[in-house]
């Protein structure tokens, strides 16, 4: 819903494994063109994985477990991120949002060899270790854009593409902001 009031002519393409916030999802998005939804996690294999309900929210659900989530939860479809973009035919990405409670590294993996088709990774860690991997994988095609820790070990990255960063910068040093002498 943020992604379509901000930029209405985008296709928005979303994976929710949870029952329960998926139905909510599809709720919320049933009136907006151009966004498709699927239940399904998304990693670095295929097949079936137990999410783990959250504790206190659904945001909490995790594939992996963890002190946020409790022993039960509901079986789901776990689809290759790369087969995924693959399948969508699209010859590149605006804004890969990856906001998977742990599942993030395991996802980057996959996409790894069409990172050169993404123009901004935009994506939640969990760990210090998580963070340093992020990094370290999206470095140097990537430049970190922007990030926010709110506490140790758990934080948000913006990374654009190299290239892309550049076209900007040389499109913003064509605006004449102060006059030149």
């Amino acid at each position: 819903v943020y992604l379509k009031s901000h930029y209405p002519e985008a296709e928005v393409f979303a994976f929710e494994p949870s029952t329960r916030a998926c139905e909510h999802l599809l709720a919320n998005v049933r009136k907006l063109a151009g966004v498709a939804v699927r239940q399904a996690a998304l990693s670095d294999h295929a097949g079936d994985a137990q999410l783990f309900a959250g504790v206190h929210s659904s945001m909490q659900a995790s594939l992996k477990p963890n002190q946020e989530n409790r022993d039960q939860g509901e079986t789901v479809p776990v689809l290759e991120a790369r087969t995924v973009f693959e399948g969508l035919g699209r010859s590149g990405f605006s804004i890969v949002k990856i906001d998977t409670e742990g599942c993030e590294l395991e996802i980057l993996a996959s996409l790894d060899p069409l990172l050169d088709r993404i123009e901004v990774v935009y994506l939640e860690y969990h760990s210090e270790r998580d963070r340093l991997e992020i990094d370290r994988r999206l470095t140097p095609r990537f430049l970190l854009y922007a990030a926010r820790a709110a506490e140790p070990h758990r934080g948000t990255l913006s990374y654009v593409r190299a290239d892309v960063a550049e076209r900007c910068a040389a499109r913003l040093g064509e605006r004449f902001v102060f006059p030149r002498s």
